[in-house]
């Protein structure tokens, strides 16, 4: 564990998520939440789930958006961090129309839901860490 790291955490409390006041136990929780809206960008998406986000009804019609939907789905991963393979991507399923429900899909793919934790490279945090961490001693 980087206590060093923690303890400016639970001092500093740079994203307001409120530690002050809270038990060790609730301060554990609070960095290994996953629903603080913390979030990362997903650079190792899967094809499949590439894929299985894209409506039947909203497959590519032109040979252009075919001929671009086959380079992607050929890709071993995706780089859904990417702003230019992101833009490749919503041109060739449009936020309109059959294919805004499968855009909506494909740009959620973007990031993955992660705790405070994780968000600063810790492990899953133990309220004794917490404990270390606030008084100092490690």
């Amino acid at each position: 564990m980087d206590y060093a790291k923690l303890r400016a955490e639970l001092l500093t409390d740079p994203v307001a998520l409120g530690y002050a006041g809270q038990t060790d136990q609730q301060a554990a929780d609070l960095l290994n939440s996953l629903t603080t809206g913390r979030t990362q960008p997903r650079t190792q998406v899967p094809v499949a789930e590439l894929f299985n986000a894209i409506d039947n009804g909203g497959w590519p019609t032109t040979a252009l958006t075919q001929d671009k939907l086959a380079a992607v789905l050929n890709m071993q991963v995706i780089d859904a961090s990417n702003a230019n393979t992101r833009g490749i991507i919503g041109s060739i399923f449009p936020n309109s129309g059959a294919t805004a429900a499968t855009n909506a899909r494909l740009q959620a793919l973007a990031t993955r839901t992660v705790s405070r934790a994780t968000e600063l490279g810790l492990e899953v945090v133990a309220p004794l860490d917490v404990n270390r961490a606030r008084s100092g001693v490690w």
